[in-house]
């Protein structure tokens, strides 16, 4: 919560960087007809910075992890990261969220919680809550 808070110029900054992506990214949310609340995750996910990088070495706005990345058909080498490409994340966020909205009998809620944790974590917790 505090890094939100920690300039009073933070959502105004984000703001700035989010507009040369965010109408794009809307319309590709809005022709695969899923929640239009998913083009805000990249603000949570990375304040949309796409030279963002986590320390489990998450990349891009949407912070894909390099295997996830690679599963997803994002080319990694020594010049070129797909995950800090915002086009490509884009696609391959969406197909993620698609798959595990799925998997999750369209739950979106939980659909993100497996976006962001990972599916395993989220199956063991409704796994394990279940009992």
């Amino acid at each position: 919560k505090q890094k939100y808070f920690r300039t009073k110029s933070y959502l105004h900054d984000v703001t700035l960087r989010a507009e040369p992506y965010m109408y794009w990214i809307a319309g590709q949310v809005k022709k695969r007809n899923m929640p239009m609340e998913l083009v805000l995750l990249p603000i949570v996910e990375s304040a949309f910075d796409p030279h963002a990088t986590s320390g489990a070495n998450a990349a891009g706005i949407w912070q894909i992890i390099p295997s996830t990345g690679r599963n997803y058909g994002l080319k990694q080498t020594r010049n070129y990261d797909a995950r800090r490409d915002v086009v490509a994340s884009t696609t391959a966020a969406l197909n993620m969220m698609q798959r595990l909205n799925k998997m999750f009998d369209g739950d979106w809620l939980l659909t993100v919680a497996a976006y962001n944790s990972g599916e395993g974590r989220v199956m063991k917790a409704i796994k394990t809550n279940k009992a």
